[in-house]
């Protein structure tokens, strides 16, 4: 019996409009340390995003070595394997890679060269008694470059599935029959649950969503990370997005966030066991549906219990009418709330005869939107409609080149 756990998108080191989330993500590695001694996982898999930016704070990476130095200490039979997304930096990531694995630990922030060099992520894992139960094709963020078929930008699906076709063959290469076989992958699958608040749509601007076929029913699992809803994929059971572990905005408060126990016998997986993250900060919003006018929430902000705002207070939301000037509501709710242990992070003005909310757009809270988010803000702002698909695509290409340089 081989136990793993399958996790993705902790995004350390990441901010919600300008609030630290620090002690949340040491909340949450805490607990999944606790969780991987007490289940006696053999495997901890992580597929990607691990940091929220390339170039990590170094409170992040503090975060990062002090989880693993931890794992190492109270488990130190537990293999780690860590993949890059597309918010890493493989760089970064693997420039520890040869003292890690002295520990055990498996860092893969960019695919090999040559297939020469697959070893590096075709990894053996090994259950308690120290067998090879099965192996795994580690497969990072793949980008452009990654890929076979470069010239023909069209068919870059096609180009990332001819990678699995070979890391496929690598794997039939060293395993032994009754081994079965994982892969992990950081990327945007057909007809996935996206939260546009938080995830972009990754592979030059999502006009090329994977298709789950290409990923064969002889594969036992597929550990996938990007879509922070913990999701099944094209009704595959055993092809699942982990999700993430802690919301990465308040649209994503209503999220069941957890890490998934995958055990397996032999070359198949035996049961897969959702384990609920335990939520450290609660995630308020006023009312819970639609909006009210200003004196109807003052009342409401009026209820919330007394305290100072620290790395524990909720986060709050409010959904007014925008029946006043916006300043105006925003120093009376600010006003309201003095004194108040929440921490204010969103007003969001209800237009009359609108059915939908809109966020307020400023400077204060742009580091905290997806960039396509703003895009469609700023053109919305001077063209008065909704921008192109073509215009669109080009901006994530744009988007999609600043980020590989940025990794490196």
């Amino acid at each position: 019996m081989l136990r793993l756990i399958h996790t993705a998108d902790w995004h350390l080191g990441h901010t919600l409009h300008g609030f630290d989330r620090h002690w949340e993500h040491q909340r949450f590695l805490q607990w999944l340390l606790e969780t991987i001694v007490t289940r006696q996982v053999d495997v901890l898999l992580v597929a990607g995003d691990i940091f929220h930016t390339a170039n990590p704070s170094n409170a992040a990476m503090t975060l990062y070595f002090q989880f693993i130095a931890d794992l190492c200490r109270h488990a130190p039979q537990v293999q780690i394997i860590l993949t890059a997304g597309n918010h890493d930096s493989p760089l970064r990531l693997e420039s520890s890679a040869d003292l890690l694995s002295v520990l055990g630990v498996r860092v893969v922030g960019s695919m090999p060269y040559s297939r020469q060099d697959y070893d590096k992520i075709v990894i053996p894992m090994r259950n308690a008694t120290g067998e090879v139960e099965a192996w795994c094709g580690a497969v990072p963020f793949l980008r452009l470059a990654d890929l076979p078929v470069q010239a023909d930008e069209e068919d870059v699906a096609g180009g990332v599935a001819a990678v699995y076709a070979q890391v496929w063959q690598a794997l039939q290469h060293n395993r032994q029959p009754g081994q079965g076989v994982v892969l992990t992958g950081h990327c945007y699958m057909a007809g996935g649950d996206l939260s546009e608040w938080s995830e972009r749509k990754i592979l030059l601007g999502n006009q090329h969503a994977l298709p789950v076929a290409m990923f064969g029913e002889e594969v036992a699992y597929v550990a996938l990370g990007h879509l922070h809803l913990a999701q099944r994929v094209g009704g595959r059971e055993r092809v699942r997005y982990s999700g993430s572990p802690i919301p990465m905005s308040m649209q994503e408060r209503g999220y069941r966030h957890q890490v998934l126990l995958v055990e397996m016998e032999g070359e198949q997986v035996q049961e897969i066991t959702p384990l609920p993250v335990p939520r450290s900060v609660e995630f308020l919003k006023i009312p819970q549906q639609g909006g009210v006018t200003l004196d109807e929430l003052l009342p409401l902000l009026a209820q919330l219990p007394e305290g100072q705002q620290n790395e524990r207070s909720p986060y709050l939301e409010v959904v007014v009418k925008a029946t006043t000037a916006e300043m105006v509501t925003r120093q009376r709710i600010e006003e309201a709330l003095l004194n108040k242990g929440v921490r204010l992070v969103k007003i969001t003005l209800q237009r009359p005869g609108q059915e939908t909310v809109s966020k307020p757009f400023s400077t204060a809270n742009l580091v905290d939107l997806a960039a396509e988010e703003i895009f469609k803000r700023k053109y919305q702002q001077h063209y008065g409609q909704e921008p192109p698909n073509d215009w669109l695509a080009a901006f994530h290409e744009l988007v999609d080149a600043a980020d590989q340089e940025e990794a490196g």
